[in-house]
């Protein structure tokens, strides 16, 4: 009985399987059965009672089964394992590995030594096999890399070695499997010796010789620009022309030069004799050689332009051909040439004209041009071209010139024609002409036609239906050469030899009041004529009259025929003016002025006011007369028991009589008489109601409001005159004032009721009182300046605060206390906050004045919780934003975005922020700031980064590099200058391409650095899955174009740096005329400056600019855009040559002193110096030869002011000056002393050295003068 089969196998993990020489492996079951070879665990047993079965990753049998090839190397592969006789089956795992090394052979080589040794051209590559490499697929099993290392043993010169060099060539053979393996192969290189060398051959074209280079192949142009052109030429070579003696491939010992001589042989054609020098360096020995290389220009060519054909251009008195030959077209590329062509008249040869004589008729030195005077015929041309070579080439071409002009023609465009008895009348053409003529045919080979508006024909017919004309004829010419001219026009005229009859009306007087130019009052002509009246007309041909329209009037008739035929007569009109005039003038008149009037008198005494028959004279008989009416009135007050008395002289004149030189009487037109008027006057002047003045009960009373709407608590108060009805003129009424103001105009008027009395009298002893009551009231708005205040919350999770606490010198034009508050309401006066403002709040803070005039401010409130107080549970994100030297910078706004917005929290005074968020969010900590970009900037910097650009003195730290790279470009040059120069000058309110201030992540460590623009610098920090307090998310704060780190960041007032001298402009003073125009030089003795920045301020009512006059500074050192407020701002830096720094162009708008109008301040860019001492020096006006007359004080300018304010004084001779400044109380707030100059001197104050705001005053002392004045300063 047969044995039952049986198979208790178990399969091995990870065998690890090498792939053979063929680059393969048969996977056997004993290669995965655990102890394969036991009868006690399977049964049968032995490579047939087993079937192996590799699979791929997704489980199918490879292709191969169970062989594996290079296709899986490096793949681990499921094995399946089966018993056939009990079907049992089992699996593991094989990893297939290549360990086989390629086999390098490299086997030495020699080659010369000016031949290249990389591998694959002289020197071969080393054979290589692999067990995979040969595989039928070897693509699929990665490629075998070659890497070699040189070893140069160098020879130099060793005798009898003949070699120059060796190289021991190291490769490396790598298979995909990381297989390696090495050889050494030897290249030896070979010594040359002079007798090796192959020497570049001549290009002369002489037997034996290589062709010479024509003129125009690229060769010959690479020569005449002086390129040895050796790829054309050749180079002494050895073996083999590609591999030059002296290569860059080269190691022999043999050296090369040349030199070059250029012999020119014409124009494009050269010869370059190349001698050649050779050095063996191993045995000294030399080689000497002239090569020649030709380069030529053997061809020219021309090539005629066509035949061509032209008509006659001399005119209508010329039958010849003038203009421009064409050129012909020369191609010659190398030389200069000139070109000549010959004029060739071709005369037939009689008696038949079958054959040409050519007679040579020009010579034209050049290709083409102009030619005059050419006959009718054929003509040859022949160009002739010779280049500066002696090439030459000739080519002809022809042209035929023809008569193409038409005959001129000439009418005699009027022409009389009489008709026979007949009424007709025929004109052959001929008539018509007026001397026609042609270029080329004679007058008798001419023909005429002529024509009305019919066919053309020899004559044209007339008959009486043309009379009178006219009759338009045309006329044309035709020459001998069938060329017919434009027609031209007569004018055929059929006479009428007949006039008219006629008879004019009588000649005739009229008055002045008539018009002449009616007919029917001044006749009519009439006429007869045989062939009828065509018209009858008139025309005034002399009109004399004066200006009263007195004279007499000629008039011509007219009559004309149908035939045009005319004949005239004249008419003589006289004007005259038979009623002589009488003048009647006013009577005296006395007027009862009363507040209703009287006698109908309304209360005034020109003509119109007064009653007729007293306003004006009464004239009859004015028919025609030119008159003019006058009065003149002479006043006389208290006559005759009046008020006051008129003579009034009337005057009338008679222009059409009057005679200046003759008597005034009436004979010669004058008319005169003196009228009286008397006025009684008893009423007092009455009141016209206005704005200020009113009638109460029959009482004048004024009220009159002023407003204090000034910078000082005072105004000017101006009192108007009431409007008045009275008989008096104006001239005779007087006003008075009295009470607490005796004068209309008052100035420096201060809060208050004030009760004044204007009187009106008119001069007739009546007098009106009005009763004012004038009320000065302070309407000025206080001014507001607030601070921002940083606040942390209390223990009990809220915080008070004052309004008063946010007030940074607020005041007010007038005295008195101001009241803080939050609103309109002045008793809101605190404000409490509570958690749920922690973070940025906004309010506003208002001020009110004594006199309840309110303005406000808005201010920022950051709330914090520092201490915590207000948890919420949410972990807290905090950082620090400090300087590069560690000063924390306030006010900076950080956003924190991500999740969930948190919005922006503001650093504090020390530069900390905080804010506490949602757990397990994402978050974006991204500090901003772009304000005030001229924070901690100045000239100085641009000082500083000029020595950087130069290389004088660098930037020694990266953030000082990102600070000076002022437009964002990561680069630092002059153009971070221009732009840093626009903002200093105020010409750019910002920086175009950056913001005020960057920020960089504390954390972060620059590669490089001197270049911080190697990579991306962080600007924000990301928190990703926040569960824990953050508290160093901190950045590094930049201030843009702050190079020496001078920027404010704090809240706090900064200090000030002293300044360690004075950089002294000096300017020649003078008095100036209003309407000249003035050049002021600018020059200072300290010229080891090294910049400087300031604001000078002038006068814009007294001085209007005109331009800059460059100096050691230029255009682009200055600002002009508050030129219009009188203020330019100038910065500069760099070397001084001369002592003249700038000069500014004005026309003067009045006379003023020019001390008085010119300052120096920081009123827009801070004024200050810098010496190579780097020190910091105020800047000063000093003005020579400024007169002082006296001892004066001027006013501080800019008034109020915030910032700097400059103090001006006069000194009548040198000495010691003492500037105090004290506060209302009398404290001392600041002294400056010094000795200053005769004459203009000036001190400027920064509102740093002051503490305290308001008003304030100035007191300046010398030995024998004391002066004060009061100033404003707003914080």
């Amino acid at each position: 009985m047969a044995a039952q089969p049986y198979c208790a196998m178990a399969c091995n993990n990870n065998i690890q399987v090498s792939l053979n020489g063929d680059c393969e492996a048969e996977i056997t079951f004993d290669m995965m059965l655990e102890d394969p070879w036991n009868p006690n665990i399977c049964s049968p047993n032995g490579a047939q009672a087993f079937g192996v079965t590799v699979m791929d990753e997704s489980g199918e049998p490879i292709p191969t089964s169970p062989i594996v090839t290079c296709d899986w190397i490096g793949y681990t592969l499921p094995v399946k394992v089966k018993h056939w006789a009990t079907g049992n089956i089992c699996w593991g795992t094989i990893i297939i590995e290549d360990k086989l090394p390629p086999v390098l052979n490299c086997p030495p080589v020699t080659i010369w030594c000016n031949e290249p040794t990389d591998p694959g051209n002289v020197v071969p590559y080393p054979t290589v096999t692999d067990n995979c490499d040969n595989y039928p697929f070897p693509q699929n099993c990665g490629a075998i890399t070659l890497t070699y290392e040189d070893e140069w043993i160098d020879y130099d010169c060793v005798p009898n070695n003949g070699y120059s060099a060796k190289i021991n060539r190291t490769w490396t053979a790598t298979d995909a499997s990381g297989n390696f393996s090495k050889c050494v192969q030897e290249i030896w290189l070979k010594r040359a010796t002079l007798s090796d060398i192959q020497l570049p051959p001549d290009f002369t074209g002489l037997p034996g010789d290589q062709p010479a280079f024509e003129c125009t192949s690229a060769c010959a142009q690479l020569l005449d620009g002086g390129d040895p052109a050796f790829n054309c030429t050749g180079y002494p070579y050895m073996h083999n022309p590609s591999y030059w003696i002296d290569g860059p491939n080269s190691f022999c010992e043999i050296n090369v030069t040349y030199e070059d001589t250029r012999i020119d042989i014409c124009d494009g054609s050269f010869k370059i004799l190349r001698d050649w020098r050779l050095v063996d360096w191993c045995t000294g020995e030399i080689l000497n050689h002239t090569q020649i290389i030709k380069v030529l220009d053997t061809t020219t060519d021309i090539v005629c332009p066509a035949p061509w054909t032209v008509g006659t251009n001399g005119g209508p008195t010329s039958c010849t051909w003038s203009g421009n030959l064409p050129a012909a077209t020369v191609n010659e590329n190398c030389s200069s040439y000139e070109v000549v062509v010959k004029v060739y008249e071709l005369i037939p040869t009689p008696p038949y004209g079958l054959g040409f004589t050519e007679v040579l008729i020009e010579t034209i030195n050049g290709n083409g041009g102009p030619i005059f005077g050419l006959s009718l015929g054929k003509h040859r041309l022949v160009y002739t071209v010779t280049d500066d070579c002696g090439n030459h080439d000739e080519c002809e071409t022809y042209i035929t010139v023809e008569d193409d002009d038409a005959p001129t023609p000439v009418c005699d465009e009027h022409t009389q024609v009489t008709l026979d008895p007949d009424c007709t009348a025929i004109i052959y053409a001929e008539t018509f002409d007026d001397g026609s003529h042609d270029n080329c045919c004679a007058a008798d080979e001419l023909t005429f036609e002529a024509r009305r508006f019919g066919a053309w024909g020899a004559y044209v017919e007339f008959d009486g239906d043309d009379c009178p004309g006219p009759v338009m004829v045309f006329m044309r010419v035709t020459d001998c050469h069938g060329n017919t001219s434009e027609e031209c026009m007569v004018e055929v005229l059929v006479d009428d030899k007949t006039d008219p009859i006629i008879t004019c009306p009588p000649d005739k007087e009229i008055m002045c009041w008539t018009d002449y130019n009616d007919l029917s009052l001044t006749g009519e002509a009439t006429a007869v004529d045989a062939c009828g009246i065509d018209a009858i007309t008139w025309q005034n041909i002399q009109v004399n009259l004066n200006p009263c329209g007195v004279g007499f009037i000629r008039r011509r008739f007219r009559a004309t025929d149908v035939k045009g035929n005319s004949s005239s007569c004249i008419q003589r009109i006289d004007v005259v003016d038979n009623t002589p005039i009488s003048v009647s003038f006013p009577p005296n008149y006395t007027a009862q002025c009363t507040t209703t009037g009287g006698n109908g008198y309304q209360g005034g005494t020109d003509p119109e006011d007064l009653p007729a028959p007293f306003n004006k004279p009464n004239i009859n008989g004015d028919d025609c007369e030119l008159l003019a009416i006058n009065h003149f009135d002479q006043y006389f007050p208290i006559s005759d028991n009046a008020c006051f008395k008129i003579l009034r002289e009337w005057v009338v004149i008679d222009w059409c009589v009057f005679d200046e030189d003759g008597p005034h009487d009436p004979s010669n037109g004058y008319y005169s008489d003196v009228q009286e008027i008397k006025v009684l006057d008893t009423a007092a002047p009455v009141v016209i109601e206005d704005d200020v003045y009113s009638v109460v009960n029959g009482d004048c009373k004024g009220n009159l409001p002023v407003c204090i709407d000034g910078p000082g608590c005072t105004t000017s108060v101006t009192i108007p005159t009431p409007n008045v009805d009275d008989c008096a003129p104006e001239d005779y009424l007087t006003y008075t004032v009295f009470g607490d103001f005796n004068s209309f105009s008052n100035a420096n008027v201060g809060p208050g009721t004030y009760n004044v009395t204007v009187r009106v009298d008119d001069g007739c002893n009546n007098k009106t009182d009005c009763d004012v009551v004038i009320l000065v009231t302070d309407c000025k708005k206080p001014t507001p300046y607030c601070q921002d205040v940083f606040i942390e919350i209390m223990q009990t999770g809220m915080v008070e605060v004052w309004a008063s606490d946010f007030n940074l010198g607020s005041f007010d034009n007038c005295p008195g206390d101001l009241e803080f508050s939050f609103s309109a309401n002045v008793n809101n006066k605190s404000r409490t906050f509570t958690c749920d403002d922690v973070g940025s709040n906004i309010v506003e803070m208002w001020v009110t004045d004594a006199a309840g005039n309110q303005d406000y401010c808005e201010v920022e409130v950051v709330v914090q919780d520092n201490m915590g107080v207000c948890n919420t549970g949410d972990p807290l994100i905090a950082g620090t934003i400090e300087t590069e030297d560690n000063e924390g910078v306030s006010g900076i706004d950080v956003e924190i975005n991500g999740t969930t917005d948190m919005g922006v929290v503001v650093s504090d005074d020390n530069g900390m922020f905080n804010l506490n968020v949602p757990a397990g969010g994402d978050y974006t900590v991204t500090p901003k700031f772009d304000e005030d970009p001229l924070n901690g900037v100045t000239t100085y910097d641009l000082v500083l980064m000029r020595k950087h650009i130069l290389g004088t003195q660098l930037l020694d730290s990266p953030y000082k590099l990102i600070a000076a790279d002022v437009n964002n470009s990561e680069n630092i040059t002059t153009f971070d200058m221009v732009e840093l120069r626009k903002v200093i000058l105020q010409i750019e309110s910002d920086f175009p391409n950056n913001t005020s201030w960057r920020f960089v992540e504390s954390a972060y460590q620059f590669p490089d650095e001197t270049n911080p623009w190697a990579e991306t610098f962080p600007e924000v920090i990301n928190i990703n899955n926040l569960q824990n307090a953050v508290e160093d998310a901190d950045f590094v704060a930049i201030k843009i174009g702050d190079l020496n780190g001078n920027a404010n960041t704090s809240n706090l007032t900064s200090t000030e740096d002293r300044s360690a001298g004075q950089f002294v402009f000096n300017i020649a003073d003078q008095k100036l005329t209003a309407g000249e125009t003035y050049t002021v030089e600018f020059t200072a003795e300290q010229l080891n400056t090294l910049g400087y920045q300031f604001t000078l301020n002038f006068d814009k009512d007294a001085l209007e600019f005109v331009g800059i006059e460059n100096g050691v500074a230029q255009a682009e050192n200055f600002g002009l855009t508050f030129v219009d407020e009188g203020a330019i701002t100038t910065s500069w830096n760099g070397e001084a040559s001369n002592n003249k720094f700038f000069g500014i162009t004005f026309v003067a708008k009045q006379d003023a002193q020019l001390s008085d109008l010119l300052s120096i301040n920081s009123r827009y860019t801070k004024a200050e110096a810098y010496n190579t001492n780097n020190d910091l020096l105020d800047v000063q006006l000093h003005f020579n030869g400024a007169e002082a007359t006296a001892f004066e004080l001027y006013q501080n300018t800019p008034n109020p002011f915030k910032g700097e304010t400059i103090i001006g004084f006069n000194l009548p001779e040198a000495g010691a000056a003492t500037l105090t400044i004290n506060d209302l109380s009398g404290k001392t707030l600041f002294v400056v002393e010094g000795e200053y100059s005769k004459g203009y001197n000036q001190v400027t104050i920064s509102s740093k050295d002051l503490p305290a705001t308001g008003v304030l005053y100035y007191t300046l002392s010398t030995a024998n003068e004391t002066a004060t004045n009061k100033m404003i300063l707003m914080k």
